[in-house]
């Protein structure tokens, strides 16, 4: 009626009331056209406050987010972004910041919204705002798994039941997958499988496609770790294709990289290749979009580079080389010790015992010192071959001892070195 009447002040109130009520009944068209009527009596308005604007458009976001193309939703974001910054407005400014953040990671482009979601952590510290600190708390815990899986999952316990309570079902998605790997490398199994159920449960209460990639990943991941190879590539497949559907690019390129993991525990290395070169390609077909995603990269260069020295391509091994010294730049140490196991096969297989041993010791220190026994099992696998090359027979059944004890107390495959026949 006020709109019809070209009374401004009004309609924008009424419209910004109304779309609030249909958000709370989870009516987001209707919340949607709601808003939009809000911003653009508000636009029509020569002296309309700044901070009214600021908030109908951070009231828009929730729907837009779910119904509008993402690239629209960041535009009308960094407009409320440049009012919030000249009002020096740090409530405001956190919030808009959280919301730029979750428009980049919700559709697939976690790299690209790491500088909003940390300032906006600092802001939401400074101001006593759980609410908001949430998600930056678990993309910090989530690299956490890397360096700490036990001191990790202590961190992901909070964040778990934090989410839980603001609902944010999202990041209890993200914060339960991340859980459940954390679990599968410690070898502690059926928690993992567990907080897979509760993270897909979760998943899809959220309505989004690439938050059931997302945990479609992480599981595929927990899966490999347990040894399960077929469902972690049923996953994989699953999460890709889930990913490409909705365009999130940097999940995609990370869905091929699991893949690609897959094939390698299961010594398929043609489709292992294939794999990582797919990822590879999303990348460079997509570079502007993908800028900023170079751990993901390092790690994919290093699966192919791993695929192609054992399928025959003694020169790859300069390539897995490099791809450590980035991963230690970075302080990947997750990478570091995975890469570092395989090229201590690749020198066995050169027979440069020197050598060889200096990485399997490398990747041993870490997996020993983190308690990741799955992954402890694989490589005294690969100090036996290391062993046996050498004729050093009863340490080889020293090393054989240990891991196959380890297998039989998580119930693991058979499995054996790349490098081996």
């Amino acid at each position: 009626h006020f709109r019809l009447a070209e009374d401004w002040v009004r309609a924008a109130d009424y419209a910004m009331q109304a779309g609030a009520q249909a958000v709370k009944v989870y009516a987001m068209s209707e919340a949607l056209a709601h808003y939009d009527n809000a911003i653009e009596a508000l636009k029509r308005l020569p002296d309309a406050p700044p901070e009214r604007l600021c908030d109908a458009i951070l009231g828009w976001t929730p729907a837009a987010l779910k119904l509008k193309p993402y690239g629209e939703v960041l535009d009308r974001l960094k407009e409320a972004e440049e009012i919030a910054r000249e009002l020096g407005d740090q409530a405001r400014l956190a919030r808009v910041l959280h919301w730029i953040a979750n428009a980049y990671i919700s559709n697939g482009f976690p790299t690209l919204g790491m500088p909003a979601l940390f300032e906006s952590y600092q802001l939401a510290e400074r101001l006593g705002d759980e609410r908001l600190t949430l998600v930056a708390t678990f993309w910090m815990t989530a690299d956490m798994i890397d360096r700490n899986p036990r001191g990790g999952l202590e961190q992901l316990e909070y964040v778990i039941e934090a989410a839980h309570k603001y609902r944010n079902r999202e990041v209890e998605a993200h914060a339960l997958t991340k859980k459940a790997m954390a679990h599968a490398r410690l070898g502690e199994f059926a928690e993992a499988q567990e907080a897979v159920e509760r993270a897909f449960e979760a998943s899809r209460k959220t309505d989004s496609v690439v938050n059931g990639a997302d945990v479609a990943l992480g599981s595929s991941l927990a899966f490999l770790d347990m040894g399960d190879v077929s469902r972690g590539l049923e996953y994989s497949q699953r999460g890709t294709e889930q990913a490409l559907s909705a365009q999130g690019l940097e999940c995609a390129m990370y869905g091929h990289y699991c893949t690609g993991l897959g094939n390698l525990h299961s010594r398929n290395l043609t489709e292992a290749k294939r794999a990582f070169e797919s990822a590879l390609k999303l990348l460079t077909d997509n570079l502007s979009e993908l800028q900023g995603s170079e751990v993901v990269a390092n790690e994919v260069r290093a699966g192919l580079a791993i695929a192609r020295f054992f399928a025959g391509d003694s020169e790859a091994i300069d390539d897995m080389k490099r791809a450590l010294t980035n991963a230690e730049a970075v302080g990947d140490d997750y990478t570091v010790a995975f890469v570092a196991q395989t090229l201590g096969e690749g020198y066995t297989q050169l027979r440069d015992f020197e050598k060889a041993k200096q990485y399997l010791d490398t990747a041993l220190d870490y997996y020993r010192r983190n308690d990741m026994r799955p992954y402890l099992a694989r490589t005294l696998r690969s100090l036996v071959y290391w062993y046996e090359q050498q004729g050093r027979i009863a340490e080889a059944e020293q090393a054989r001892a240990e891991a196959q004890r380890l297998m039989e107390e998580l119930s693991l495959p058979p499995m054996h070195p790349l490098s081996s026949p």
